[in-house]
């Protein structure tokens, strides 16, 4: 599907706080049934990753977004939006146990929401010398849990203030959950793709010796459907 930004007030912005609107409710829900359409249609963690940089939330889109993986007790960016693969170094690869709102989030399996650089600092005073940098105003960082197991988390960043009212955690939390749901479905595809790669290779017929005037050529043709494995046998002899 394609996701379209719909222009409505800033509901997280310093000042009033702008009442929640029926209009602003049917844009959120319009959202919400654009983006689960989009991410179930990715096939690959690269697909799932693009849909979600181009996610326009309405009244609050961030500008900036990472995605991070858990394997063992180590925490790594999976994609990132907003911001140059450089700027990302120290947040590439860390240690679970690191001052970190993403590997807290893994490690306790519970949302955290930062609406000011002053809370960063007060909470996370180790990586806020990084975090500064970005010149962003609020953060978000939520679990992303598949089959109740937390498979890591995914930070939303805004440049401007955003007070995360209940109407905004909750479009906040359930794009979270679609993402760990479409991160968790384009895992398996990769791995059943690469099963069936590997599967056809070993299948393959290892061509005999030249033949003098005649080019020899395989082509690997599955049955279809599932690991894509099957299909005819067939094989070159050379005869005496």
């Amino acid at each position: 599907g394609t996701l379209q930004e719909v222009a409505e007030p800033q509901l997280g912005s310093s000042g009033p706080h702008t009442p929640i609107t029926g209009d602003w409710r049917r844009s959120r829900e319009a959202f919400l049934l654009d983006a689960g359409r989009a991410l179930a249609e990715a096939r690959s963690t690269e697909e799932v990753l693009r849909v979600a940089a181009s996610l326009s939330m309405p009244g609050f889109s961030p500008d900036g977004l990472a995605v991070f993986g858990s394997v063992g007790e180590r925490l790594t960016i999976i994609g990132h939006h907003g911001q140059s693969a450089a700027d990302e170094d120290p947040f590439t690869d860390m240690p679970l146990d690191t001052d970190y709102p993403a590997a807290e989030v893994v490690r306790t399996g519970r949302a955290i929401y930062l609406p000011s650089p002053e809370e960063y600092r007060r909470r996370y005073p180790a990586t806020w010398p990084l975090a500064r940098r970005f010149g962003r105003q609020s953060w978000a960082y939520l679990p992303l849990v598949s089959s109740g197991r937390t498979m890591g988390a995914w930070m939303a960043g805004f440049q401007h203030p955003v007070g995360f009212s209940p109407d905004e955690r909750a479009v906040l939390s359930t794009v979270a959950r679609m993402l760990a749901q479409a991160l968790a479905r384009a895992g398996v595809a990769e791995t059943e793709r690469e099963l069936s790669l590997g599967l056809q290779r070993s299948m393959m017929p290892t061509l005999g010796p030249d033949i003098p005037g005649m080019t020899v050529a395989a082509r690997y043709v599955p049955t279809g459907g599932g690991l894509q494995v099957g299909g005819d046998w067939y094989d070159m002899i050379p005869l005496p």
